[in-house]
């Protein structure tokens, strides 16, 4: 076992993770961000992913939805492992099936709602 020392330990070398990670660096504190997979994704790492939902909670035709729309994100998904939302394990997290879906805020975003 290897025994790690730092001032801030994240967990998750995703978006959030490594934002924070870049934020922090820098501010005399040793970091260190804990990521399950590697570099990029694997088969191994992918069943990390495995969800047990509820028998029902997804019609045939939804799941034929989300394999249909997710499958093409990423070569490692599989909806019978993943049966909620989509996890990417490895350095980037889940931006790895991003594929430029991410949108710039918009006025709304900032008003206060219900």
């Amino acid at each position: 076992m290897t025994r790690l020392s730092a001032d801030v330990a994240i967990v998750g070398g995703g978006a959030c993770g490594l934002t924070l990670a870049r934020a922090l660096a820098g501010h005399m504190r040793n970091i260190v961000v804990l990521e399950s997979g590697g570099l990029a994704e694997d088969d191994a790492h992918e069943a990390l992913n495995a969800v047990d939902i509820a028998d029902g909670c997804w019609s045939d035709q939804e799941f034929a939805a989300r394999d249909s729309y997710h499958r093409s994100l990423t070569t490692h998904w599989d909806g019978a492992r993943q049966t909620y939302g989509l996890r990417c394990r490895g350095l980037g997290g889940s931006t790895q099936a991003w594929v430029g879906k991410s949108a710039a805020f918009d006025q709304i975003d900032f008003e206060a709602r219900d």
